[in-house]
């Protein structure tokens, strides 16, 4: 029985699919290197286009939820996403899946970042990338920040009035302040070129220029989801 160019082409990525750890858990997280979503789908459609098969996406919110917290309005949003895989050789195609979620202070942001995760790990399972670090960080438990020293640890410091050397020790835990967001924050940019990112998405969750909301925890929070989901501006 004849099989279909999808799966030949779809065996040919696997065969050849190949995605450096370029991106930084936040150091709530353990800090340790991981696959960012970008990166992913770059490589990915890199070997698409090599193997003439094109990607259709159909994606549903599962869940949308509305969270009020120190008089802001947050949106938490689930989406699945089906996603068919088709050779323009001989139309033949197959469906995969994925699941993510996203929390954000605009329902265009949280929706974005769902479907930014759900796609992400469609990807993951169907090429069968392994992100270690992030099983090793579920395992062991969350981590402290990394304290090195950087230009952008020195401008998210200075943006918040305190530097990083000069920060308490704080206990192992999710971020609850906006010192602890900004710590987990410059844990997501460390390796560079995250700092412009962090500021644009805060103004564009927030709709204030930075120095009004550096000190919110809400919208900390949205920026620390976004870079986690691989957003860039």
């Amino acid at each position: 029985m004849a099989t279909g160019k999808v799966y030949e082409g779809v065996a040919n990525t696997l065969k050849h699919l190949s995605v450096e750890k370029n991106g930084t858990l936040p150091g709530n997280m353990g800090g340790k290197p991981y696959i960012t979503a970008h990166d992913i789908a770059a490589e990915v459609k890199r070997k698409f286009v090599e193997n003439n098969l094109i990607f259709l996406p159909r994606e549903t919110v599962v869940k949308h939820e509305n969270i009020q917290a120190n008089n802001r309005l947050q949106v938490s949003i689930v989406v699945t996403g089906e996603y068919t895989i088709v050779s323009t050789e001989d139309g033949s195609e197959l469906t995969v899946s994925g699941t993510g979620d996203g929390l954000a202070t605009g329902t265009a942001v949280a929706s974005n970042i769902a479907s930014t995760n759900a796609l992400k790990n469609a990807l993951l399972r169907t090429f069968l990338i392994t992100e270690q670090s992030v099983e090793e960080a579920a395992k062991n438990g969350v981590g402290e920040p990394d304290a090195k020293a950087s230009p952008a640890a020195a401008k998210i410091a200075k943006a918040g009035g305190a530097t990083q050397a000069k920060s308490p020790a704080k206990p192992a835990g999710p971020p609850k302040d906006a010192a602890e967001f900004r710590n987990a924050i410059l844990a997501a940019v460390k390796n560079g070129g995250g700092v412009a990112s962090y500021e644009k998405i805060g103004e564009r969750i927030s709709g204030k220029p930075k120095g009004a909301w550096v000190n919110d925890v809400q919208v900390l929070s949205g920026v620390l989801k976004a870079l986690e989901a691989g957003e860039v501006e």
